[in-house]
């Protein structure tokens, strides 16, 4: 899965497929895939689940994808901090959304960390990584 163009779209692509196909999911800043699904946090720091099907249409020689999204929830009011980059990480079985201010120059200014629990939609900010390490570049984490 890609995120591309001028609206940020949401793009998939798999082997025996000729071109990316746009599966309808638009302004996402970040994506990954992990648990099975593509986990995306959009514009507005909303965090959502992506299941993508595949469908074989005979009658148009080629594959239909569907993207089963569902809203999962909003991280605003725990990330929004101004010039902005977000990231997504999952590990351990936990999901953490990260945003790090930029100075406009993409000096650091300040890093903002929320472990997001899936079944209870629960936001919990993280004050200490503990023995965690995490390394941030400008478009990767």
């Amino acid at each position: 899965m890609i995120i591309y163009g001028e609206f940020s779209d949401l793009a998939v692509w798999r082997p025996g497929d000729s071109t990316w196909t746009k599966i309808g999911a638009k302004y996402a800043s970040y994506v990954i895939y992990a648990g099975g699904v593509f986990i995306f946090i959009d514009c507005r720091f909303g965090i959502y689940l992506c299941r993508v099907q595949c469908f074989w249409d005979g009658a148009l020689g080629k594959s239909i994808y569907q993207c089963q999204k569902r809203f999962v929830v909003d991280m605003d009011p725990y990330l929004r901090t101004g010039s902005t980059k977000n990231y997504l990480v999952y590990s351990q079985g936990k999901l953490v959304a990260i945003n790090r201010s930029t100075d406009g120059n993409d000096g650091t200014t300040s890093v903002l960390l929320a472990e997001m629990t899936f079944k209870t939609k629960e936001v919990n900010p993280i004050k200490d990584l503990g023995k965690w390490s995490l390394f941030l570049g400008s478009n990767e984490s």
